[in-house]
């Protein structure tokens, strides 16, 4: 009966070395570099701190000691970030490396239409994801048809787990004659995956169809400025997606097109909203001050034009839709040659169902 507990205490006696030896390989006490009451092994096992290197040193310690191992203040070694730094760039001069942006939440694409891959330039787009401290390369896209001066990535945007990209110079059509063409891809994973090539299905050679994207949810919206229905220029092409397919639902055209215009050159799509612009629309009398038209969706698949969008200073030339952007109940225009090329942009806020200039940003 006495043995019992005796044996019991050299079970706790060997239990008490092994959890002893254990502590102490990851704890070496006395070494405290960050004066934070806790030694460094054990703030590198607890993931208090970072040991990006492996040489047992917190990083923030080697930082403090030595600035220059973190020369954009990241508080990431640079030796661990090797390509991988917050200025996001790519060293290949003439791809046109920001040709094109877009965000969404912890993602974003830059465009760049000149990349050349394979021999052929066919243009590409970078993905980058934040890891909450930086943003990481995390794919390079190029078209899975791609042809010389397609200009894939000349337009981008994105939602959530949808990307569509254009390229006004891609082949299409039977014929594989220019005229344009947008690639969706989605996120599958960790990788980005071609899904379907949009193409007009009234799409003739040069109408560059794809010079302009916008994506929200299911529907895209597709701008060939360049197309030519009833003799008047440009078309936006709304798409959706069933399920299985993306389709294309309307075509729209200036509901006021006359001569040589560009609408479609930029457009926006949010929710039951979407806005296509025409640099070169006129006013009354006014020739060429720009302006957005507003569409609304009246289904899943069909939208009616409610507005148009014109500066409360209309200038003749002034480009005013240039470059347009659409969040909820608010657009902002750019009009870069505004007030003798000074530029411009102006804020559009929607009360009740009309949009209202409520703000002009000009250069100070």
């Amino acid at each position: 009966m006495k043995t019992l507990p005796l044996a019991f205490l050299v079970v706790l006696l060997v239990a008490f070395i092994s959890c002893s030896s254990t502590v102490s390989a990851q704890c070496e006490p006395g070494l405290d570099c960050n004066q934070n009451g806790s030694d460094d092994s054990c703030d590198i096992a607890d993931n208090t701190s970072n040991d990006c290197d492996g040489d047992g040193i917190p990083d923030e310690c080697q930082i403090a000691a030595t600035p220059s191992l973190d020369c954009n203040q990241d508080s990431i070694l640079d030796s661990c970030e090797g390509s991988l730094e917050d200025t996001l760039t790519v060293g290949t001069p003439g791809v046109d490396y920001g040709e094109s942006i877009a965000m969404s939440g912890d993602l974003m694409v830059v465009g760049a239409a000149g990349t050349q891959s394979g021999g052929i330039i066919g243009g590409g787009v970078h993905v980058y994801q934040n890891n909450g401290s930086r943003w990481i390369h995390s794919q390079m896209i190029t078209p899975p048809d791609a042809t010389n001066d397609g200009m894939f990535g000349l337009s981008v945007d994105i939602d959530g787990d949808v990307l569509i990209v254009g390229a006004p110079g891609s082949t299409a059509g039977s014929l594989g004659e220019i005229r344009g063409a947008a690639y969706i891809y989605r996120l599958i994973g960790s990788v980005w995956t071609f899904e379907q090539k949009l193409e007009a299905s009234d799409g003739a050679p040069n109408d560059e169809f794809g010079i302009s994207v916008g994506l929200s949810g299911d529907r895209a919206v597709v701008g060939a400025w360049r197309v030519l229905n009833a003799g008047l220029p440009g078309s936006a092409y709304i798409f959706s997606h069933d399920g299985t397919t993306w389709n294309q639902d309307q075509t729209l055209i200036s509901s006021d097109a006359s001569g040589v215009k560009r609408f479609g050159g930029a457009v926006g799509i949010d929710g039951n909203t979407l806005i296509v612009a025409d640099q070169r629309a006129d006013l009354g009398f006014l020739q060429q001050v720009g302006g957005v038209y507003v569409y609304t969706s009246i289904s899943q698949t069909s939208w009616l034009f409610t507005q148009k969008i014109t500066a409360q200073d209309p200038q003749e030339n002034s480009q005013f839709g240039r470059s347009i952007a659409l969040e909820g109940d608010r657009i902002l225009v750019g009009s870069p040659i505004t007030d003798g090329a000074n530029g411009a942009a102006y804020v559009f806020e929607k009360t009740g169902f009309i949009y209202n200039q409520t703000q002009k940003f000009s250069q100070p």
